[in-house]
């Protein structure tokens, strides 16, 4: 069972002709969502927009829901650009800000194009977030490491939450558990079953046992992308045709990795991810880009109250 009360967010995965960010974010607000989300890719097959210009129109236009990245390829960042981009976030939005980070991989010619080596990425991400730590926490900060060095750096303003935003990692296996468990607040995966997430859950636990970390204060977030039609087969093709598409699935993979059906399948397929121990979603939309408002209202107006969270 989970150990908190289940959050439902919804992610911005795309740029989407005809329903801009604003929009997005206002009406995801009066369907009742905890949470916006913006996605992140220099290289992708799907256009993506930029995610701090999206985040910033998160904040201006809404009020309540926490705000965050699903997720920035941190080592591709500059790790002290990135500590001043979240804390003005973070200030704008009156302290709502989620950084969700990962190492990269799906697409190693971003790396290339960063001129950043595509076997160091775990290393640089670790040093970027002992970085975005000092920086958001210190009035002054030296830094020596392998990839960065500064002496004496000062930087403002600071971020509204104390020590600055929670840091969610993203990843499928121990070395993204072990990040989170050493340097961050949530593991944020993508493309697991319940199944999948419920080891998962059970793997943080004992690693954060090992170290001492209170496996509590780790937040179990998931990105999962869903579909909803008239017909399960309907959501699968729509699906299929998106995500499938964008991420090279198999079709096995595209029915067995996200959620898709009519409202009262996907509300059971979501209640199997909240007993496998999910306790904050980030919902993508897996359609056509000018079936999203559809699909978000749907979702929230006959899937959301349903949930048993």
């Amino acid at each position: 069972m989970p150990l908190k009360k289940t959050k439902v967010g919804v992610l911005y995965h795309r740029y989407l002709p005809g329903y801009s960010a604003e929009r997005f974010a206002i009406d995801a607000e009066e369907l009742g969502f905890d949470s916006l989300w913006v996605s992140e890719n220099t290289f992708s097959r799907a256009p993506k927009a930029d995610p701090f210009v999206v985040l910033g129109i998160f904040a201006a236009v809404t009020n309540r829901p926490l705000i965050g990245t699903a997720v920035v390829r941190l080592p591709l960042r500059s790790p002290a650009a990135m500590a001043k981009a979240c804390a003005y976030v973070d200030q704008l939005s009156n302290g709502r800000l989620i950084f969700g980070i990962g190492v990269g991989g799906d697409f190693p010619e971003e790396f290339t194009a960063a001129g950043i080596p595509f076997v160091e990425r775990g290393a640089r991400t670790d040093e970027c977030m002992d970085i975005l730590k000092a920086l958001w926490k210190n009035a002054e900060t030296t830094f020596h490491g392998r990839f960065y060095q500064f002496d004496k750096a000062i930087q403002y303003p600071k971020p509204i939450q104390a020590g600055g935003p929670p840091l969610w990692v993203g990843g499928r296996g121990d070395p993204a558990l072990r990040r989170a468990i050493r340097y961050g607040h949530g593991i944020f995966p993508l493309f697991f079953t319940p199944q999948h997430y419920r080891e998962a859950c059970s793997r943080l636990e004992e690693l954060a046992t090992e170290t001492k970390r209170d496996p509590t204060e780790i937040t179990r977030a998931l990105t999962v992308f869903l579909s909803i039609g008239k017909t399960r087969q309907a959501a699968l093709r729509m699906m299929g045709e998106s995500i499938g598409v964008d991420y090279n699935l198999r079709e096995d993979q595209v029915e067995r990795l996200n959620v898709t059906g009519t409202p009262s399948e996907v509300t059971e397929q979501l209640e199997a991810y909240i007993e496998a121990g999910v306790e904050h979603f980030a919902i993508a939309f897996g359609c056509p880009h000018d079936e999203v408002a559809t699909q978000l209202e749907t979702l929230g107006s006959e899937v959301l109250p349903h949930l048993s969270r």
